[in-house]
């Protein structure tokens, strides 16, 4: 095995203190180590950096990669609780044999270039249809599934904006569900079930997955084979409040896991919409519809060995030398259109 040390910046909402040069963690497990410092703190700074050392064992640089990141998380989370404190990545910066005694060292340099501008999508008719939308005051429960949405739109991770999406879903249809109870079905054959006993149908309000399943099937009315969608949302849902990870739920899907979190933002979407009272009249609704929810930046890797020098048993990131990157956008005729677009709706 080869000792390998990732550089990560953290955006960080608690910082070591003046003077502090470091602090280090070893995990319990030997699974890996991790040194941080003070990277990017002063007075006003419009985002606090650490810079996070995590040193671990892996096979090769590419196994390597695939475990650097999900440390760095796992790390990160562990620190948000006992720090009540915000940590997130901000940039992986490179990943470098960290063998001792090695002079000349295998390394990959990362590039994330967001240097384009964003999408440039609002419009005067956007801030009108917040205005419509806000001229009836939204229920309560249609105004925590906005929020909702937001957080699954903003959230890194798409196992994170599944849940999101799908909490905006619950609330949704326990708004909608009917206060009038309904009867018992057969399992088998959806029939209404009858206790020759009572002489009578056995009815109950309706349970929250029967809400959940009645909402989906008025966003989706027609699908093949019918149903399928809810029972994914379902599978997925309690595969991940008891600990699966997505690599486990995939192999046992139908539908892609991707797949699932967009339809997942389409429903809840939808279902917005449809909560809102508007005002009476014909009105024009103009929302951006996305092509995905998902966060897909394109990140360069550029595999290089790179010399360093001090002692090279005891490396130091601050001993090695360094690769700056850049990247030439493509044209649009070369590159793949995914930008989101308008979607114009007349409500009545």
């Amino acid at each position: 095995m080869t000792t390998w040390m990732g550089q990560i910046e953290i955006e960080a909402g608690a910082v070591l203190p003046d003077g502090a040069s470091h602090l280090t963690y070893t995990d319990p497990r030997e699974r890996f180590r991790v040194r941080l410092s003070n990277l990017r703190i002063c007075p006003r700074v419009e985002t606090p950096l650490l810079d996070m050392q995590l040193e671990f064992e892996a096979a090769d640089l590419s196994a390597a990669d695939e475990m650097l990141r999900p440390y760095t998380r796992e790390f990160l989370y562990w620190l948000s609780f006992v720090a009540s404190s915000d940590y997130r990545i901000h940039a992986v910066k490179r990943l470098v044999d960290w063998t001792p005694g090695v002079v000349v060292r295998d390394q990959l340099i990362f590039h994330a270039d967001r240097s384009d501008l964003p999408e440039a999508l609002l419009m005067q008719e956007l801030m009108d249809t917040v205005a419509l939308f806000n001229t009836h005051e939204p229920a309560p429960a249609v105004q925590r599934a906005v929020r909702w949405f937001a957080r699954g739109v903003a959230a890194e991770l798409p196992d994170d904006q599944f849940q999101c999406f799908f909490f905006a879903i619950e609330l949704l249809a326990e708004h909608h569900k009917p206060p009038q109870p309904i009867a018992d079905k057969c399992p088998a054959c959806s029939a209404e079930l009858f206790c020759r006993v009572c002489n009578q149908v056995p009815t109950h309000v309706p349970y929250a997955r029967q809400s959940i399943k009645k909402l989906i099937e008025l966003v989706i009315p027609t699908e093949d084979p019918p149903g399928e969608t809810f029972r994914e949302f379902n599978k997925v849902r309690s595969r991940l409040m008891h600990g699966s990870q997505i690599e486990e739920l995939e192999s046992k899907l139908k539908i892609p896991f991707e797949t699932l979190v967009d339809r997942a933002a389409v429903v809840a979407h939808t279902a917005i919409i449809n909560s809102l009272q508007l005002p009476q009249g014909e009105h024009k609704v103009i929302f951006v519809e996305a092509s995905t929810y998902l966060h897909k930046w394109p990140v360069l890797k550029v595999c290089a060995k790179i010399g360093s020098w001090g002692d090279p048993n005891t490396p130091r990131v601050e001993n090695l030398g360094t690769l700056q990157i850049s990247v030439a956008p493509a044209s649009a005729a070369e590159g793949l259109n995914t930008a989101p677009t308008l979607n114009q709706v007349t409500k009545k």
